[in-house]
């Protein structure tokens, strides 16, 4: 019997400094964040999983700050601490991120992939959790 599995996530840079700040950028929006991934944490897990990527895509969602902070529930009265946070990061973080300004608005680019695998046999579902465990606390 073939199982299959896909995932769709946001994924941050490979570049650890700019995953970092993303992390806490993340955070500081919403206290329940824990860790976006990079996608080669999600080709470990779908590795170690024993599962075989058939695809993975890409795409670049372009969000406005205020709008995607209000969505999150977050403080209308500290959205300024977050454009402060983009338009004071490091130059490789906002290359990265794609920030820009647009009609005095500030605007950044998410990426999200979609990751689809498919596996033999299935894996018991401990073993699974397990492992998605240990790389969400690294």
């Amino acid at each position: 019997m073939l199982a299959g599995v896909v995932v769709a996530d946001l994924v941050v840079s490979e570049d650890g400094g700019v995953a970092d700040f993303h992390n806490s950028f993340e955070r500081f929006r919403d206290p329940s964040h824990v860790r976006t991934l990079k996608l080669t944490e999600w080709k470990t897990i779908f590795r170690d999983l024993g599962l075989r990527l058939e695809q993975v895509g890409l795409t670049k969602v372009r969000l406005e700050v205020v709008e995607w902070a209000k969505r999150a529930g977050f403080p209308e009265g500290r959205i300024t601490e977050l454009i402060d946070m983009l338009e004071t990061a490091p130059a490789k973080v906002k290359r990265s991120l794609s920030v820009f300004q647009r009609n005095d608005l500030v605007f950044f680019l998410n990426t999200r992939a979609i990751l689809v695998g498919t596996r033999q046999q299935k894996l018991p579902v401990q073993r699974a959790f397990s492992l998605a465990r240990g790389l969400i606390k690294k």
